[in-house]
């Protein structure tokens, strides 16, 4: 975003502008403020000279650190596709804003089919794709399956 010092929008406040006019998909997963864009010798924007943005958790929401074995899996998995510190990330952090994007979200699938055994739709991890939600989805897998289980096993006894 170029603009003076005198007035640096928030975040936020570029956020909500830029959702009236942009779809989900276009919205900038990160800003930063310069006062004037570094340019090549050509009179291009030099965007190897821009400043890099900090990937860290969600801005403005709260750190939550991984609870239990699946959400510090997750983490690391996250970590591993997104290049960034798992320490970093918040199990409420959103994938897409911490930068993750439509190719990483299948190798996320593949991975999660690998470890977990549950193949997730696509649609699921774009509604929402924090640790959390994601956590909560492999819960409800296992106990799911593990009932299924026990029904079978108790359905056999009876025959």
């Amino acid at each position: 975003v170029l603009c003076d010092e005198a007035c640096t929008p928030s975040d936020s406040e570029l956020q909500q502008h830029l959702m009236a006019f942009l779809p989900a998909y276009m919205m900038p997963q990160h800003y930063i403020s310069v006062t004037q864009w570094p340019m090549t010798p050509n009179g291009k924007v030099d965007r190897k000279a821009l400043p890099i943005p900090e990937l860290t958790q969600q801005a403005g929401a709260d750190y939550h650190a991984p609870q239990g074995e699946v959400e510090e899996r997750l983490a690391e998995i996250w970590a591993e596709l997104l290049g960034i510190d798992a320490s970093t990330i918040s199990t409420s952090a959103d994938f897409f804003t911490l930068g993750g994007h439509s190719l990483l979200v299948i190798r996320l699938t593949n991975i999660m089919k690998k470890e977990f055994g549950i193949a997730l739709d696509i649609k699921e991890l774009f509604d929402g794709c924090s640790i959390r939600n994601i956590a909560m989805l492999i819960n409800d897998f296992n106990i799911y399956k593990e009932t299924e289980s026990t029904f079978l096993s108790v359905e056999e006894g009876i025959i």
